[in-house]
């Protein structure tokens, strides 16, 4: 659920060398949008204080209206994380030997990987320009 107020700007001042203060009420009267609202939300006050490095520095100018947007904070909660609960499933390693040309000579590298794909990406990795010929599992 959410509750939206609609407020006005009653003024903006310096306050410090980087700080402006921002200072708005409820709208009470104007519009019929107006009107509604203070039906609703007849009376607020709001002062800020916002840093001049930001684009809220200059965002706010007196007598121009906004909206102010309240939500509740839903609280997540994150699971507990302990050795207990937690299952990896490890992929086993196999060796996979290429038949390949290499520098135009004939070699049979073998490679640790957890499957053919990942093999070929680390071989691919080390000699670029062979022409694999097959792949076979050793294990």
């Amino acid at each position: 659920m959410k509750v939206i107020a609609k407020f006005v700007c009653n003024s903006v001042e310096a306050h410090t060398e980087d700080q402006k203060l921002l200072r708005a009420s409820a709208v009470i009267s104007g519009s019929d949008e107006n009107k509604s609202f203070s039906r609703w939300t007849p009376s607020g006050l709001l002062e800020l204080l916002i840093s001049n490095e930001t684009k809220a520095g200059n965002f706010f100018t007196p007598g121009e209206e906004f909206f102010l947007t309240f939500e509740k904070q839903i609280e997540v909660t994150e699971p507990e994380i302990s050795k207990e609960n937690i299952e990896i499933e490890e992929e086993p390693i196999h060796q996979f030997r290429f038949l390949a040309i290499i520098d135009r000579i004939i070699q049979k590298p073998v490679f640790s990987a957890t499957t053919e794909t990942e093999a070929l990406k680390l071989f691919r990795e080390i000699h670029p320009l062979a022409t694999i010929h097959n792949c076979e599992q050793l294990d």
